[in-house]
């Protein structure tokens, strides 16, 4: 293997040159290491609350079908063949498939790149500099500034509740829909809330 790695953005996904056909085996393992997690988080199944670490993924065979435009038994012959490589390890869950890629932390090393010097740059201008700064959250197409980050928070929302409902969307297939990240995450929150109020009162 040669020295060195690229690092590859998520917004790739959204690119005209992302594949819109079945995949190939590489295409695939590259969409994996893309679609796990980067960080730990909480996801929401049905009613049921699942824990997914750094590098691992809980989506089933049929979404990973879906996205390669595969059949389930393709899905899961390539990860019987992943597994054999010591590339994944897949845990059976009651209502899903965890994947959890090895060495995912050596695929994707957390590290801050330190500037050259004597790299040429291109110094942002101060508008560019300030919009930059105004954004709290970002991902795919959609953003939030840390005004309207701010706004949730005076909704009486903690900041942990915000950003899982952020993670969520950003898990969410379908979110390429959504035009407004701040709009998605205040209906989100408000629709969780009332039904936690609602089983409140069950209870």
């Amino acid at each position: 293997m040669k020295d060195g790695w690229i690092s590859i953005h998520r917004s790739i996904q959204d690119h005209w040159i992302y594949p819109n056909r079945e995949f190939t085996k590489l295409e695939a393992w590259i969409d994996m290491l893309l679609e796990v997690n980067h960080r730990e988080k909480k996801v929401l199944i049905g009613s049921t609350v699942i824990k997914v670490k750094r590098g691992e993924s809980i989506k089933s065979l049929d979404t990973w079908g879906k996205r390669w435009k595969w059949n389930k038994s393709k899905v899961r012959r390539f990860f019987e063949l992943l597994k054999k490589d010591e590339m994944i390890v897949s845990i059976n869950e009651k209502i899903t498939t965890r994947i959890i890629v090895c060495n995912y932390n050596k695929l994707q090393p957390q590290v801050k790149r330190k500037r050259n010097t004597s790299e040429t740059q291109t110094t942002p201008n101060n508008n560019e500099k300030k919009e930059i700064n105004n954004i709290y959250r970002g991902f795919a197409h959609l953003k939030i500034t840390v005004e309207e980050n701010e706004k949730l928070l005076k909704l009486g929302y903690n900041q942990q509740k915000i950003d899982d409902i952020y993670d969520r969307i950003e898990n969410y297939n379908n979110n390429k829909k959504y035009k407004s990240l701040y709009l998605t995450a205040r209906t989100w929150l408000k629709k969780e809330k009332s039904n936690n109020q609602r089983m409140d009162l069950i209870c």
